[in-house]
């Protein structure tokens, strides 16, 4: 945030002072350059098109303002560094840059829907400053670093992005635009009030964490776990996108989220803290549906398993359908308590589909410290019977 607050600084204070002027990141000072277009045509090489008519040199800030030559055109060597891009155009007037990468850890776009249309490798660290309007990034974002976006405007994302670093939206929104944008690997946390959108694409990331919101555009699908560990979320899922849970590690939701769109659990486990009553739910092969939260329509397919509690509790759900070859996790741990073993509450009907292969209930008592031992109030000499599991 200290990088930020400086170069808004700066970008405030160029538009009073001479076409060159210090520029502090990171206790650095570096010349900023600004672009007036006074050239003959749009390169960055051409020296009349910077204010004091001087070639910006490597590990410069680039400071984009005024109305003339609204398309520069990128002509210096592939990934010469660039201290920062900064946008500040004349009201009407969006600035679209292009032409060869480069390599930057700043980029502050006050006004205007600017975009830019290079490919960019991050240097150390990325910081996306969207004051207000849109920025519109068809290039892809390149390295292993932090991404931060901030300010109140939105930065939209389309280019094949291999960035492998943490994405985090701190303010303003983020957008998807286009499929497959971001690095699969890619975990992304959304702070509250910001808020991650996929626009109507589909997308796969590493995580999922945070307090802020997500939006599923229709017609896309937001596949969340490619790490192989777990995350947690509590914001709110919205939108008529689907959700899929994707490889090892658990993804808890605790939030009431209203999103429409199908959740399928292809790997590792879905907890449900929270809600996702408007969804409906489908437990691949070798997944997991747990929580004492809520959830749509079930499906348990062939090696599928559902398990409410985070240990022993119950769960909530709308029609559910048990497959052959699925199971029922069942944990007890106070057979005199009726909250001291696994309860499914199911609203709708119960289907089982298992005329040749068995559905499965696999039974664990719960002890001490809820690890698996010896349950409370047990009489193996007396006949006790347990409801598992209630239909309305």
């Amino acid at each position: 945030m200290k990088n930020s607050l400086l170069t808004l600084c700066c970008v405030v204070l160029v538009s009073s002072m001479a076409a060159i002027s210090a520029y502090a990141a990171g206790g650095v000072t570096h010349p900023q350059h600004t672009w007036d277009g006074g050239g003959a045509d749009d390169l960055w090489m051409t020296l009349n098109n910077w204010g004091d008519n001087t070639q910006p040199s490597n590990g410069d800030a680039l400071y984009f303002a005024g109305t003339a030559r609204l398309s520069p055109i990128n002509d210096y060597a592939p990934m010469t560094f660039f201290n920062s891009l900064n946008f500040n155009p004349t009201a009407g007037s969006p600035f679209t840059l292009s032409g060869n990468s480069l390599r930057t850890s700043a980029i502050t776009s006050l006004s205007g829907n600017n975009a830019v249309d290079l490919d960019i490798d991050i240097y150390s660290y990325m910081t996306a400053y969207v004051g207000a309007d849109t920025l519109s990034v068809g290039g892809a974002f390149s390295g292993n670093y932090t991404f931060d976006k901030t300010g109140a405007g939105t930065i939209v994302l389309s280019g094949a992005n291999t960035n492998s670093g943490p994405i985090n939206v701190k303010a303003g929104a983020l957008a998807l635009g286009a499929d497959n944008t971001l690095a699969d690997y890619a975990q992304v946390a959304v702070s509250s009030g910001a808020v991650f959108t996929t626009a109507g694409h589909s997308d796969m990331i590493g995580d999922l964490s945070g307090s802020g919101n997500v939006i599923l555009g229709g017609g896309g699908t937001l596949s969340v776990g490619a790490s192989g560990g777990s995350s947690s979320f509590s914001g709110v899922i919205d939108g008529e996108g689907g959700l899929t849970k994707v490889f090892n590690g658990t993804m808890t939701l605790s939030g009431v989220n209203t999103y429409t769109g199908a959740t399928s659990i292809l790997g590792g486990a879905l907890a449900l803290t929270g809600s996702v009553a408007s969804s409906a739910v489908s437990i691949e092969s070798g997944a997991t549906l747990s929580g004492s939260g809520s959830a749509g329509s079930v499906l348990v397919k062939n090696a599928g398993a559902i398990s409410p509690g985070e240990t022993v509790g119950a769960l909530t759900t709308g029609n559910m359908t048990l497959s052959g070859g699925g199971k029922y996790l069942w944990q007890i741990r106070d057979g005199g308590n009726s909250s001291g073993y696994d309860m499914l509450n199911i609203s709708g009907g119960l289907t089982i589909d298992a005329a040749s292969t068995p559905f499965t209930i696999d039974v664990e008592t719960i002890g001490a410290g809820d690890v698996p031992g010896n349950m409370l109030n047990f009489t193996p000499s007396q006949e006790q019977a347990w409801t598992i599991a209630s239909v309305t």
